[in-house]
């Protein structure tokens, strides 16, 4: 390729243009608090957002909770359709649900521990380089931690009200009165200090009493903000409806109760439907204004018309037009199981499968719809996406767009990834799309997106590879992978160092 040489010729050229158009590259870590101390939960009864805080005590989580099955990520196998930025491990490891949100010009990730810690906050402003801000323990009245095989907290939605940020979180005590059960409520309007508001389960409900929580989700109002809360109450086997209107007088106004059904799981809500994963008894779809009086509302699909053969309904997502729903078994594997169905439910009154994924004998997780793109947290198989063809609405096509993983071996079982998130984000200088992935054993995994009509090396997506992607790259000469100005989308080769070998792939993709 005769440009080649004079291309490299350029160099001295390039880190001359790049001083004058790009900032350098500053740290996250510079620009963030010191992780403070966590803040003590005044337990029940609720403490108004004005009201009096106990002293808060520093924990200690490299110490305290590292279990022993920590893991690093492996020489995993080749990614596709997307750029490794980060591991952040947490302290942790049982890293389970979680959730992400944006405040200002700042973006957060909470990621729950299960057993070994209530949450911890990390500052993912820059993807590449996060921040752990704070650890936070589920605390008894005196202000002291409750022993962890007590209480797990495995799930979190964020929501906002005015300019303050919430989350909700589950309370599973499994029957026992050492721990915790309900939801709590901890405002995170200031992340590095967040702050318990109220706890509240269902044991003198007029409706019948429900304690354990599995999993919650967050309906905003017309105006966004947050409004009402479901959730699954584990022993009762329902659905119940929360007003949170006032944080100070919650109300339950509604249940739901499927006839004949052993285990609930999951609900999700969207545009104004109730997508209930009911296990064994498949999906249950309900309408949410029906739902909120308090009277037991007939589902909108038949009784077990969501229930495929053999297959758990674990967690359910409709695409944004409605036209279409995803479902998920996390437990069932095999060489041929399909994990991930896609059911047309144009007609509700006769819904019925059109598509189906599955990875051989690996169990799959929580899923993330959008209008074109299905994507699954695939456990130890990692991040999974495929994209939705649907030209022949009868028969949607589904092709594989994304996979990212962070091990090369795999054990079986609950490990690896726990699901999909996704926000804006900024990249060094570029405005990029970043997916964000709880991995259990490893901490919070964070890739952004290679859009595949721009190669790798256009690094400002004009169209073109020239001049001006060449002197980006010039300008992280020697920045190795853990250095503050290193980014991966620089390191074109992957190879953990920004070289002469990066230079080259610009000019093997240049034109110009």
């Amino acid at each position: 390729m005769r440009g080649v040489p004079a291309l490299l010729m350029c160099l001295l050229l390039a880190v001359g243009l790049v001083s004058l158009s790009t900032p350098s590259p500053v740290s996250n870590a510079q620009a963030q608090p010191t992780p403070t101390a966590t803040p003590a939960d005044p337990g029940p009864p609720p403490a108004p957002p004005e009201g009096k805080r106990t002293t808060p005590q520093q924990i200690d989580t490299g110490k305290q909770w590292k279990a022993s099955n920590c893991q690093t990520p492996t020489n995993a196998p080749a990614t596709q359709g997307v750029v490794p930025l980060s591991v952040t491990a947490t302290g942790i490891c049982f890293n389970a649900g979680f959730t992400v949100w944006t405040a200002g010009e700042r973006s957060y990730a909470l990621l729950t521990g299960g057993y070994q810690a209530a949450f911890v906050i990390v500052d993912v402003t820059d993807p590449a380089h996060p921040v752990v801000l704070t650890t936070y323990m589920w605390r008894d009245g005196q202000g002291n931690p409750t022993p962890t095989q007590y209480t797990y907290t495995q799930d979190a939605k964020h929501f906002i009200q005015g300019d303050r940020h919430f989350v909700s979180l589950n309370h599973e005590a499994f029957g026992n009165t050492n721990g915790f059960c309900g939801i709590a409520i901890v405002e995170v309007t200031d992340p590095a200090h967040p702050q318990f508001i109220t706890r509240v389960n269902g044991l003198n409900s007029p409706a019948g009493a429900w304690c354990d929580v599995h999993n919650t989700f967050v309906e905003a109002d017309a105006t966004g903000q947050g409004a009402w809360l479901y959730l699954t109450a584990d022993e009762p086997d329902d659905v119940r409806v929360l007003d949170i209107r006032n944080l100070g007088n919650i109300v339950e106004v509604g249940k739901y109760k499927e006839p004949g059904s052993t285990y609930i799981h999951d609900i999700t809500v969207v545009n104004g439907r109730v997508y209930v994963s009911y296990w064994e008894a498949g999906l249950v779809i309900l309408d949410a204004a029906s739902l909120k009086p308090g009277v037991q509302p007939a589902p909108l699909n038949p009784s077990g018309s969501i229930k495929p053969t053999g297959f758990r309904v674990h967690h359910a997502l409709p695409t944004p037009d409605g036209r279409y729903v995803f479902i998920q078994d996390e437990i069932t594997s095999g060489l041929n199981f399909q994990a991930v169905r896609m059911v047309d439910i144009r007609d509700l009154n006769a819904p019925r499968e059109v598509a189906s994924l599955g990875l051989p004998f690996r169990q799959a997780h929580n899923l993330l719809v959008e209008n074109n793109r299905v994507y699954v947290g695939w456990y130890e198989s990692g991040l999974q996406g495929w994209d939705i063809d649907t030209a022949d609405p009868a028969a949607p096509k589904l092709t594989l767009a994304v996979e990212h993983t962070l091990r090369s071996t795999f054990t079986g079982g609950f490990h690896g990834a726990w699901g999909v998130a996704k926000l804006p984000c900024q990249v060094a200088v570029f405005a990029r799309t970043c997916l964000y992935m709880g991995d259990i054993e490893m901490g919070l995994d964070i890739v952004t997106l290679q859009d595949p009509a721009y190669a790798t090396a256009d690094l400002n997506q004009d169209g073109h590879v020239n001049i001006v992607d060449l002197s980006h790259v010039a300008a992280r000469w020697g920045m190795r992978r853990g250095d503050a100005g290193y980014y991966a989308i620089f390191d074109l080769n992957g190879d953990g160092v920004v070289n002469v070998v990066d230079l080259q792939e610009v000019a093997k993709q240049w034109t110009g």
